[in-house]
C-alpha cells in the first residue's frame, strides 16, 4: 500500500492515516478468502513502510498517478517477504502504531536492497468488522 501525505504542518495526522491503512488492510484480509479463483479461496499478504516518496503523473495518452522511491520499494518488500493473511510492517510503522494494534515481532528479515530489517506482523483481529461481500 502506498499513500501520499502532506507535510505534517499541512494539517494531516500521519498516525491516523496509518491507522486507516492498517484497518483497510484488515478488511481486505477478511474479504480475500471469500473470493474464489479457480475454485480456491484468494489469499493475500500486505506490507507497510513509511518515509518520503515522490509521486507524479506518467503517460502521454493514458495518464496514471504513481509513486517512486526507497519507501515504496521497502513497502513492497514488506509484502513480498510477509505472511499470508497478515500485514508485515517496518519498525517505524510498528513504533507509530504499537499502542493501538497488536504486533508479533518477526525478527530480522532480509530485504533485497536494504539488508536485514527488523519487522513486525499484524494479524487482523477475529472481531474485526466483516466487509459487505456475499459469500
Amino acid at each position: 500500500m502506498a499513500v501520499s501525505l502532506p507535510k505534517p504542518d499541512q494539517g494531516m495526522n500521519i498516525t491516523e492515516a496509518c491507522v486507516g491503512l492498517l484497518r483497510l488492510a484488515n478488511l481486505m484480509h477478511k474479504a480475500a478468502p471469500r473470493v474464489r479463483l479457480a475454485g480456491q479461496p484468494l489469499s493475500m499478504r500486505a506490507g507497510m513502510a513509511m518515509g518520503p516518496v515522490v509521486g507524479g503523473v506518467i503517460g502521454t495518452l493514458k495518464f496514471a498517478y504513481d509513486f517512486w522511491g526507497d519507501t515504496v520499494n521497502e513497502a513492497s518488500r514488506m509484502e513480498s517477504t510477509g505472511v499470508v493473511g497478515a500485514t508485515q510492517v517496518s519498525k517505524p510503522v510498528h513504533d507509530l502504531l504499537h499502542k493501538r494494534f497488536e504486533f508479533e515481532p518477526r525478527g530480522m528479515v532480509f530485504v533485497k536492497g536494504k539488508g536485514e530489517l527488523e519487522t513486525f506482523v499484524h494479524h487482523p483481529p477475529s472481531n474485526a468488522p466483516s466487509p459487505l461481500l456475499s459469500p
